[in-house]
């Protein structure tokens, strides 16, 4: 079971940055300040990484023991699990829809999962002809990249994101908003 302690702090000034810590079992933890966006960009994390009770994913590899850091090395993230680069690829196309509040038709956004995940194997293929760092996959493991998203499952995760966005607006400044993250 993968257990992590996510707390998101809200700046005590205007201007400032909210802070992002996450804590492990073992008492290790990770922090970092966060732009503007991010606390939402997390929290669109947090919902598809629970919905789809991803082990590997942001949170997941935090729980892991990976760094908030090591997501800004290009070798750690040369390195990432397939399962982290879907979890990346869908949270971009569930983010842009939350944030722009242009939630696209269910069909639509299979269609846009589907075309990002095609790109996405499209780049391992390239890059499993580059020098450097870079993981080795499977031909099962670039199989499970296709991974449907229901639509309740969009439902769900879209719900929890704006639960979530409106109890991180109702958060008073220099307070804590913890979220638990459990997969198994």
């Amino acid at each position: 079971m993968t257990k992590l302690r996510i707390l998101f702090t809200k700046a005590k000034k205007d201007g400032s940055q909210d802070i992002l810590t996450c804590i492990r079992p073992d008492g290790s933890r990770t922090w970092a300040k966060l732009n503007a966006v991010f606390p939402i960009h997390d929290m669109t994390h947090y919902s598809v990484e629970m919905e789809m009770r991803s082990k590997n994913g942001f949170f997941g590899l935090l729980a892991q023991g990976w760094n908030l850091t090591d997501f800004d090395s290009p070798e750690n993230r040369a390195r990432m699990p397939l399962e982290a680069l879907w979890v990346e690829h869908v949270v971009g196309i569930v983010w842009r829809e939350y944030v722009t509040r242009n939630v696209t038709p269910y069909p639509e956004f299979s269609e846009a999962v589907a075309a990002t995940v095609e790109a996405l194997r499209e780049s391992l293929q390239r890059n499993a002809r580059r020098q450097g760092p870079r993981a080795d996959y499977s031909e099962f493991d670039v199989a499970a990249l296709v991974r449907p998203i229901t639509e309740v499952e969009r439902t769900n995760i879209m719900s929890r994101i704006g639960e979530l966005a409106a109890q991180w607006a109702q958060t008073p400044r220099g307070e804590i908003m913890e979220l638990p993250f459990e997969v198994s």
